[in-house]
């Protein structure tokens, strides 16, 4: 289960637009949202005004990562009014088995981040692909964009 990490700690990368070696961020523009979804999970709530919603286990640039945001395939960035899901496909461009760490930032009209949420897909075996999906609960009636940042290293199985 992932925990929450402090605002502090992450959002200086993502509000300012830092994103370390690698500089690796582009938005997604989002789909229309359906009219119906499933409900946020029990263990999130939607955001208080003024509050990001924060769902990561570690701080982006941390460990033996590269960036790695051109093995983004395909992405999307989409919501049905009660949550929001960044998500997409990986494909691991090098000759051994790699890790992928992909955060997701999901910004609003106004520039301002209203969530951030990391996803891992480990082993991802050479020349094939692996899915990611980062989703946080959001109510308000708002459209937002994705900004990912994407980061690979040796599979931890090597």
């Amino acid at each position: 289960m992932k925990r929450k990490v402090l605002m502090v700690a992450i959002l200086p990368f993502v509000l300012t637009g830092c994103f370390g070696s690698g500089g690796e961020a582009t938005p997604t523009p989002p789909s229309n949202p359906p009219s119906t979804g499933p409900s946020p999970s029990p263990n999130h709530t939607p955001l208080d005004p003024g509050n990001v919603f924060v769902d990561v286990d570690n701080s982006q640039g941390e460990g033996d990562y590269v960036g790695a945001l051109t093995d983004i395939v395909a992405s999307s960035c989409e919501g049905d009014g009660v949550t929001w899901v960044g998500s997409g496909t990986l494909t691991n461009p090098t000759g051994a088995d790699v890790d992928y760490r992909v955060w997701v930032a999901f910004i609003d009209h106004e520039g301002e981040t209203v969530g951030l949420v990391q996803d891992d897909v480990t082993g991802v075996t050479p020349l094939e692909s692996g899915d990611y999906s980062a989703s946080m609960p959001y109510t308000e009636d708002s459209m937002l964009s994705c900004v990912l940042r994407v980061e690979r290293r040796a599979a931890a199985n090597n």
